[in-house]
């Protein structure tokens, strides 16, 4: 009956099935398809109100840029990121390096050590609700105070003073007394 049964079928299975393998010869020269390294779609949540001003903020500094790791926003100088933001959410979540004041910071109901063993190293991340006051002074000065103890001493040296991003007057040179 296999016999009978491959003679009844005739051509056109030979057909279906040979361009059924140029097309699988065809996808196998395509790139693979990977939908976990896909464009995100725009994002339809309704965004924090200070995001982008603080965003904002930490870009005015000096060789700034900003990544997106892990889907969350990373605002970085020269690789080393010194701010990370949640993106497109309702509620405001920012996490910065506080060498200095992460003590005090970690006083405020609103803030916790970061996760993933980075508030042993004095990050701190501060979540606030879509209706909740934000202290935007406080988090200016946190980002300012971050991007300090990120950023190489040149970048650093360069600038006004704490919380005031741009470039300050060229610095004077000490004049040396001569001996005589």
């Amino acid at each position: 009956m296999g016999v009978a049964a491959g003679v009844g079928v005739g051509v056109g299975v030979e057909v279906e099935v040979g361009i059924a393998l140029q097309v699988a010869l065809a996808d196998r020269d395509a790139p693979p398809s990977l939908p976990c390294y896909e464009p995100a779609m725009p994002s339809r949540r309704r965004r924090h109100p200070h995001e982008l001003a603080l965003r904002d903020f930490a870009l005015s500094y000096p060789e700034t840029h900003e990544d997106f790791p892990w889907g969350h926003r990373a605002l970085k100088v020269r690789g080393k990121a010194f701010v990370f933001m949640s993106k497109d959410e309702a509620a405001l979540s920012l996490s910065v390096k506080l060498p200095a004041s992460a003590e005090g910071a970690l006083q405020f109901p609103f803030c916790e050590p970061t996760h993933y063993g980075l508030g042993r190293s004095g990050w701190v991340t501060a979540t606030f609700e879509p209706r909740a006051a934000v202290p935007l002074d406080a988090l200016r000065s946190w980002i300012d105070e971050s991007y300090r103890a990120v950023a190489p001493k040149r970048l650093v040296s360069g600038l006004a003073s704490p919380s005031r991003p741009g470039r300050a007057s060229p610095p004077r040179r000490r004049e040396r007394a001569l001996r005589p």
